[in-house]
């Protein structure tokens, strides 16, 4: 299983592509250095979403697993990406204030430190994964991403725990 510090900031790289939208108001504002920074920091957590990933698959023990149930959870990300929209909606003047962004970004880490979410995440729907919320034979329900478009629950038979509810597939 991941350390809940790298399951921490899988989670995090939910919200990235903000930046998107924080590169786009400070180009609008002729503050091309924070846009082009913005976009360096996309661009960034998205490398270290798909690092975790491969190295999660690579590293972590495999287990067989039977699912019982499936569910697509994929819907989520599109309220992720309205969310992403709203700095544009309301072009605040403050985007490129640190402390803002710091207490913001305290918030959400504590939260995800402190519960076993695993969001689904726009980054890794960029990278072609999907978001099931999955029932196994023994009770209990994961998150469960994928690459695989789930028709039948019994093609999914391995994979490796990323934290306490969150499975990726193999």
């Amino acid at each position: 299983m991941l350390g809940r510090f790298f399951r921490v900031m899988l989670s995090l790289t939910a919200v990235c592509p903000v930046f998107i939208s924080l590169a786009y108001i400070e180009f609008k504002n002729g503050k091309h250095t924070y846009c082009y920074f913005f976009l360096f920091l996309f661009f960034v957590v998205v490398f270290f979403a798909k690092c975790v990933i491969k190295k999660s698959k690579e590293k972590l023990e495999k287990i067989p697993i039977t699912i019982t149930k499936a569910k697509t959870t994929d819907k989520e990300v599109i309220s992720f990406c309205i969310s992403y929209a709203l700095p544009i909606i309301f072009r605040a003047n403050s985007v490129s204030n640190i402390e803002t962004w710091l207490v913001a970004s305290l918030i959400l880490f504590v939260v995800l430190w402190t519960t076993d979410a695993m969001p689904a995440n726009p980054v890794l729907g960029i990278l072609g994964y999907h978001f099931y919320e999955v029932d196994s034979g023994s009770g209990v329900g994961y998150v469960l991403i994928t690459k695989k478009r789930i028709s039948n629950v019994q093609q999914i038979n391995q994979v490796v725990q990323i934290g306490e509810y969150g499975i990726l597939e193999l």
